[in-house]
């Protein structure tokens, strides 16, 4: 039955959630991720809600963790038995990974031979939680990041350029989605033809949406949609009028890519990335009636980039 391999984990920090995972993986075990109420701390409530979450998340065995005054209180539910297992920890959360593959370890053996807790009429003492700060819920993080990139614009017109952004990730591993912003400039591209000479300059700004379509501790491939506004100047000098010009315009892209992310120390990722810009209307600059520089009207930009989860 489905309900016998799998195992609710209510709202877990990722070293508990790896811990777990990994000592219930030789029983073929799986774990499901939930970021829900936890039951509570009161018997019978909390086992009356452990069952509906059990049958509701179609899972046999329920975990949560509530403050206690000298660490933490584990609770397992098991819907075969419908009996509520509990083990005082000396640690509370978040955990070190360490303490995480204890509590692990704690888990397992309740899960084999923890004594059963029947629900009765007299609830144990609600433990007072002790005054912390909020944690924001697994998973939910603001990246900040800094990107290196070359965008092709026209034939032999490229550039390299800088970002600075962020991107804030909202749900729960694997699948997240992304709400992002970044601000993009480069020394610009120089333009000489015919009697013209200058150079092109474009700032540009961007929004878009991601979506992690694989996420883990180690590694993560998101695929991102958006636009961008781009200020454009072009700055030169015609020979035969002798004379400088200097032309400035907005315009406007649809965006599209994808990016992989790899863990490198702690919450510091590098990230490798592909994009398109589709321009509804070209950039294109005459001179005497001849092009010095027209757009394609898709330009490509390849990076990698640098970044830090800071929540």
């Amino acid at each position: 039955m489905a309900q016998e391999r799998r195992l609710a984990l209510i709202d877990p920090d990722d070293e508990l959630d790896h811990a777990v995972a990994l000592a219930l993986s030789p029983w073929g075990m799986s774990v499901l991720v939930k970021h829900d109420a936890a039951p509570g701390t009161s018997l019978p409530t909390a086992s009356e809600r452990a069952r509906a979450l059990a049958v509701e998340w179609h899972v046999s065995a329920v975990v949560w963790l509530s403050p206690s005054e000298h660490g933490s209180l584990l609770w397992i539910y098991e819907l075969e038995t419908d009996s509520v297992s509990t083990r005082q920890l000396a640690e509370a959360p978040p955990f070190s990974s360490p303490s995480a593959a204890s509590v692990a370890l704690t888990l397992k053996s309740l899960l084999r031979t923890g004594p059963v807790v029947r629900p009765s009429s007299t609830p144990p003492p609600t433990p007072t939680p002790p005054s912390a700060p909020a944690v924001p819920a697994p998973g939910q993080k603001f990246t900040a990041n800094a990107e290196l990139s070359l965008r092709y614009l026209a034939r032999a017109a490229h550039e390299t350029r800088g970002a600075v952004g962020g991107v804030w990730w909202l749900g729960a591993r694997p699948s997240q989605w992304g709400i992002g912003l970044k601000a993009s400039a480069g020394p610009g591209i120089d333009i000489g033809r015919g009697a013209f000479t200058g150079q092109l300059r474009q700032l540009s700004l961007s929004a878009g949406v991601s979506w992690r379509v694989i996420g883990s501790r180690f590694i993560a491939s998101s695929l991102i949609a958006g636009v961008s506004g781009h200020y454009t100047e072009l700055n030169g000098f015609d020979r035969e009028l002798e004379r400088a010009t200097a032309l400035r315009r907005l315009a406007a892209s649809i965006d599209a890519g994808s990016e992989v992310t790899l863990s490198l120390l702690g919450p510091v990722r590098a990230g490798f990335g592909v994009r398109a810009m589709y321009f509804p209307v070209r950039e294109r600059y005459l001179a005497h009636g001849t092009p010095v520089f027209e757009s394609w009207p898709v330009a490509a930009e390849f990076g990698a980039s640098l970044g830090v989860d800071l929540l």
